[in-house]
């Protein structure tokens, strides 16, 4: 199995921007052209991006559909999008204009149901579960999952569900690729939550899960690959050149 590394683009208001810890108030631009940063990607040989829609992942709706399509427009570009999603129109629309994966946080967790009739419609092939959480105890105590809550909204929201509890549903669905997101890390480029996905992987040895927040470093990544990690996805230390891409694959 190789390693995936999939650069990350989030879209606010059209640009190109990274966010501290989920922070729309710490928002910083990296490029006003998201359609040449996808497009130096793919030169590069990384033909999946991570593509985040945070103006729709906030409002509930997707926004930036301007975006996406002039995107997709790029040879060879595999597109995974999430921000937004919640009906079945969207999906429809999304996997019309060419959208490879598509990503679920909240209808995952709070209408399983519905997700899980796309699972069964579409395919898994075509869906990745994003589950954005974090651990909020006021003191250090023994590592446990259940302490993982989910949050949601554009990362507004924290849910009552944990993330045992949203990973249980979906079990019955082998080798499902999950995003797992450590919101207390992202953007902080302090290092990933190592003992989080080397928990997620003990636990649910049959899923793919991909790392997201925190990543400095190509050390970093070699890590996660030797924890077992399916790939990892890669923000602000692209844009603050922390490593160079070049060299990593």
């Amino acid at each position: 199995m190789s390693f995936k590394i999939i650069p990350a683009i989030d879209i606010i208001s059209g640009q190109c921007v990274r966010l501290t810890k989920g922070n729309y108030y710490e928002k910083k631009v990296y490029s006003l052209d998201p359609f040449s940063v996808a497009k130096n990607f793919v030169s590069m040989g990384y033909n999946r991006i991570h593509l985040v829609d945070l103006d729709g992942a906030k409002a509930g709706k997707i926004i930036n559909w301007e975006t996406v399509e002039k995107l997709l427009q790029i040879n060879n570009l595999e597109l995974e999008f999430s921000g937004g999603i919640r009906q079945e129109i969207d999906i429809n629309k999304l996997l019309d204009l060419g959208i490879a994966k598509i990503g679920i946080s909240k209808v995952a967790t709070k209408n399983p149901k519905l997700f899980s009739s796309w699972l069964e419609k579409y395919g898994q092939s075509k869906f990745v579960l994003a589950l954005d959480c974090n651990q909020k105890l006021a003191k250090k105590v023994e590592f446990n999952l259940k302490n993982y809550l989910i949050k949601s909204d554009g990362w507004q929201n924290t849910e009552l569900q944990n993330i045992t509890y949203v990973l249980d549903l979906y079990k019955s669905y082998l080798g499902l690729e999950i995003i797992c997101t450590d919101t207390n890390l992202d953007g902080t480029l302090a290092g990933p939550n190592f003992e989080l996905y080397e928990n997620l992987i003990k636990n649910y040895p049959n899923q793919k899960f991909i790392a997201s927040g925190g990543i400095r470093d190509a050390q970093d990544l070699k890590k996660l690959q030797n924890l077992g990690l399916y790939g990892a996805v890669l923000g602000k230390a692209i844009y603050e050149n922390k490593f160079n891409l070049t060299t990593v694959l």
